[in-house]
């Protein structure tokens, strides 16, 4: 493992894996394809944007981390990127060092119900525990929907758990990240079909983009008349003609019983885990 950065420089991310291009990198993330990725490190330019809840994490991480020395972790926060000594385009960009670096710090800011790793972060602390050569990560999650700028340490609660090392895992990604790699040194697109765009396909997109305007102008004018329509029956709850019972037009009230995915997760996660399916949906986005 050698130091290639103090700092955190955006356009070094082009030169390497970082720990969080992993997931994607295995096809496990929900934020990004690996063909995304392909293109960002290819063409040297970010095509995604960091959230307003990523944002603020980082403005807490000073709060978050003497929030975790007052629980009795010796943490010391991290700026430095380091790289694999074998394959040195594997690199990782830990949150912080534990016990004097004898393990590494992850502080996640995020919706998600913790009681169990995600599999895109478990694969994210995988690789900084094989670029760094340590045992277990000290994972933090923070509650995005509780946190605040103006909060206390005292207010802020934290959840900590201790991430084994997986070798298995660590060795499932090096595996895959040199065959990226090598991807983008060719640059030959991962696993990806691709079409030029001919006189039909350009018709089509064309058509499409068409519509889709169209759609959105109908729907706004739909949403703007439904709005200006509730507006104007205020407490009314039912529109006749003249001299006729028949309704024409309703506006009542009902209760609707949703299932609590997430109370459920909470009361009974194994429950939860084992009727949890996975389905593979293709997505068309059009520029």
């Amino acid at each position: 493992m050698k130091k290639i950065a103090d700092v955190m420089i955006p356009e070094l991310r082009y030169k390497y894996i970082g720990a969080s291009d992993a997931a994607v990198v295995l096809g496990e993330s929900p934020f990004k394809k690996p063909y995304q990725l392909w293109l960002e490190k290819v063409n040297e330019v970010s095509l995604t944007f960091s959230t307003p809840q990523m944002q603020l994490g980082q403005k807490m991480e000073a709060v978050i981390i003497e929030k975790l020395r007052r629980l009795g972790h010796d943490v010391i926060p991290n700026c430095a990127t380091f790289a694999d000594d074998t394959y040195p385009f594997i690199a990782a960009t830990p949150d912080a060092f534990v016990n004097d670096g004898e393990a590494g710090g992850e502080i996640k800011v995020s919706t998600l119900e913790m009681d169990d790793i995600p599999t895109h972060y478990d694969i994210q602390v995988q690789q900084q525990m094989g670029v760094m050569g340590w045992d277990w990560v000290l994972f933090v999650a923070v509650d995005a929907n509780t946190l605040r700028e103006d909060m206390t340490i005292d207010e802020l609660e934290l959840k900590t758990l201790v991430i084994p090392r997986n070798q298995s895992l660590i060795d499932l990604i090096w595996r895959e990240n040199v065959k990226f790699w090598q991807c983008i040194q060719d640059k030959t697109p991962p696993n990806q079909k691709i079409i030029e765009v001919d006189a039909k396909l350009e018709e089509l997109l064309e058509n499409y983009r068409d519509t889709r305007d169209v759609l959105k102008q109908v729907k706004k004018r739909h949403d703007d008349a439904a709005d200006a329509l509730k507006s104007y029956l205020g407490d009314a709850t039912v529109v006749v003609n003249p001299g006729s019972l028949e309704p024409i037009a309703t506006y009542d009230s009902y209760v609707r019983k949703d299932f609590d995915g997430t109370t459920f997760s909470k009361d009974y996660p194994d429950l939860f885990k084992k009727y949890k399916v996975a389905s593979e949906v293709r997505t068309l986005r059009v520029k």
